[in-house]
């Protein structure tokens, strides 16, 4: 079954996940591409409940941009849940036409067996029934994904740093440019194990919009391989945010509020 890209309204035909103007459901999500219908299913909750909280903020600005962003994690809902209905509306189709299969089987052997039992008596021995074939219930194919569990009380996985792993390891292949950097570090997991740091520091930056101005994302070269990459928002003269670095020879992608020396190595104060 295709699905219509939300971004652009092309249509998609399924192993298909990505479409060819770059959207793709589990990275507006910020899931990985493989991840189980019940891990996509729970972070879309956890993002929803976060967004909709911020939806309803007095402040027009915030509650803007807090819809916006809801309308873009529903439009990717919406999609994944298109792919899984698809998926297993053609395991359940198999399965139909095994159990059918095993039951036109049976049902053949009951009425030989009747024949011979019911047929007129004749002199000599009775001729043995056929010897049964056992029938075998069909299994569900392999690879069917199953319908998610119904998730409890979602609560908000702790912050966390951690080295880079196979769903968020920058493109190495990449221009190692300012624009790389930033972009890498936007779709890392670096402060959180399900939530990007792009959709976290939008969220901090809408939950102070009354408070804080705005600077952006910045990125500045130091020495030879490394980037030093911040999110920033200006309290009056004083600046706030979030400040990381990235390895362009690893990738690893480093949380300076989790290392005092690297505070001190760039000159950041991080309240």
């Amino acid at each position: 079954m295709s699905w219509r890209c939300p971004e652009c309204s092309r249509t998609n035909e399924p192993p298909q996940k990505k479409c060819a103007c770059g959207y793709a459901y589990y990275e507006i999500l910020g899931v990985k591409e493989d991840a189980s219908p019940d891990s996509t299913e729970q972070t879309y909750r956890y993002l929803f409940n976060i967004w909709k909280k911020s939806a309803d903020d007095q402040d027009r600005h915030a509650r803007s941009k807090a819809a916006e962003r809801l309308k873009k994690i529903n439009d990717a809902h919406a999609v994944f849940l298109q792919m899984t209905r698809d998926s297993g509306k053609d395991a359940m189709t198999s399965s139909t036409l095994k159990f059918a299969a095993a039951g036109g089987v049976g049902l053949i052997i009951f009425v030989v067996i009747a024949f011979v039992l019911f047929s007129p008596v004749r002199k000599g021995p009775l001729p043995s029934a056929p010897e049964a074939v056992p029938m075998q219930q069909a299994s569900p194919e392999k690879g069917a994904p199953s319908l998610p569990a119904q998730p409890g009380q979602l609560q908000p996985a702790p912050l966390q740093t951690r080295g880079p792993s196979s769903g968020d390891t920058p493109d190495m292949a990449a221009e190692k440019t300012s624009d790389w950097a930033i972009e890498s570090v936007k779709k890392s997991h670096s402060l959180d194990r399900i939530v990007t740091v792009d959709a976290l520091a939008d969220k901090w930056l809408a939950e102070n919009s009354g408070k804080l101005k705005p600077i952006g994302w910045a990125a500045k070269k130091i020495g030879d391989s490394i980037f030093l990459v911040s999110f920033t928002a200006a309290d009056g003269t004083t600046s706030t945010g979030f400040y990381f670095d990235i390895s362009t020879e690893t990738g690893e992608i480093r949380n300076i509020a989790n290392h005092p020396d690297l505070q001190q190595k760039y000159g950041i104060r991080i309240n």
